[in-house]
């Protein structure tokens, strides 16, 4: 069995051994400096801000092309297809949410350090560079947050309150680690696996 561990106090805490929650919130300052956004089109079915490789009925015209078996009839241009003698159809592109999970590991394996800094605080201070570019962007994030002893689950959400709330959970995970930390057999990363589904 685990020892308990107890967390050091914020003003005691070195930078390269723990975060803490203040620093990761003023990281949502830096959240302007990198795009998450990607290059391909956005493959959720929730409408949202970022452009589908679904074709849809949205409001975004993408292309004028001939009719295809199977094409919506509804989006056939008359006025092309009179003058070209052919079926044209419009085709239109909808915008998509995306629905991130960021997945922070706070276990023992990650307290230790090849440079100056833990990898663990490395992990917590990426995970709020990206909660907060997310939010930025206007999606939902969400958080699987694995430290020594259990999973933290929160679902996707596109709230200021719930990344912050988040923010604190991961600052207390990392402040837990120490040497002595001993992983439980259900923070194992099968486990991340199983639960990443009703996670979204």
């Amino acid at each position: 069995m685990a020892r308990p561990t107890i967390a050091p106090r914020s003003q005691d805490l070195d930078p390269r051994l723990y975060c803490d929650y203040a620093r990761l919130v003023r990281l949502q300052s830096q959240a302007m400096s990198f795009s998450l956004l990607p290059h391909l089109k956005a493959g959720s079915v929730l409408s949202g801000r970022h452009q589908s490789r679904f074709r849809g009925r949205g409001l975004n015209f993408e292309e004028l092309r001939h009719y295809q078996q199977g094409d919506d009839i509804r989006n056939l241009d008359w006025k092309v297809t009179l003058r070209t003698g052919k079926p044209h159809v419009r085709s239109y592109t909808e915008e998509k949410d995306r629905n991130v999970i960021l997945c922070v590991d706070q276990r023992s394996t990650m307290f230790f350090s090849s440079t100056s800094v833990m990898k663990s605080v490395v992990a917590a201070d990426i995970a709020a560079m990206c909660a907060w570019r997310i939010l930025k962007d206007g999606d939902r994030v969400g958080f699987l947050i694995a430290d020594s002893q259990r999973l933290h689950i929160s679902p996707s959400q596109r709230t200021q309150h719930e990344v912050l709330r988040q923010l604190r959970v991961l600052s207390q995970a990392n402040q837990a680690l120490n040497v002595r930390s001993q992983d439980s057999e259900h923070v194992s990363f099968s486990h991340w696996l199983t639960q990443l589904g009703g996670c979204a």
